[in-house]
């Protein structure tokens, strides 16, 4: 599969996925806005970026790694999102989908979710996947 039909693929099941928790989403009608879907939670409308990454991080098969950025192939460069932008970016491993706020992607290039404690038991820095899992209660901390 190439890049763009696994990211969309990944928007896919963003979507499904966020169907089963009864969050409505709107999808534009043009794939050259910053964002790739609308998320209605509350009262409120929200910009959602989808990430979508099968990469485990190098030495560690716990634990995956996205990549936080636009590529314009065009001109040959690279962006980081900013929360002007868009107000979340959902990460999807095509199991599950985790949702980071401004606080969580501004200024990175990546994103790294361990799915279980390392060995030596390191929590210091490491972002685990139950903190970022989508549910009600973490878009209710997003979005008050």
């Amino acid at each position: 599969m190439n890049p763009k039909a696994l990211g969309e693929k990944g928007e896919k099941i963003t979507i499904g996925e966020l169907a089963k928790l009864d969050i409505e989403v709107a999808i534009p009608l043009s794939d050259n806005l910053p964002w790739d879907l609308i998320l209605v939670w509350g009262s409120g409308l929200h910009k959602i970026q989808v990430k979508s990454s099968k990469l485990t991080t190098a030495g560690c098969s716990n634990s995956i790694t996205f990549d936080l950025t636009s590529n314009n192939w065009y001109k040959k460069t690279t962006k980081k999102y900013t929360a002007k932008e868009v107000d979340a970016i959902v990460l999807c491993d095509y199991q599950h989908i985790y949702i980071l706020g401004p606080k969580d992607f501004a200024g990175r290039r990546t994103f790294t979710i361990r799915y279980e404690a390392s060995k030596n038991k390191q929590s210091k820095g490491c972002n685990f996947a139950s903190d970022y899992l989508v549910t009600e209660e973490r878009l209710s901390k997003l979005w008050p």
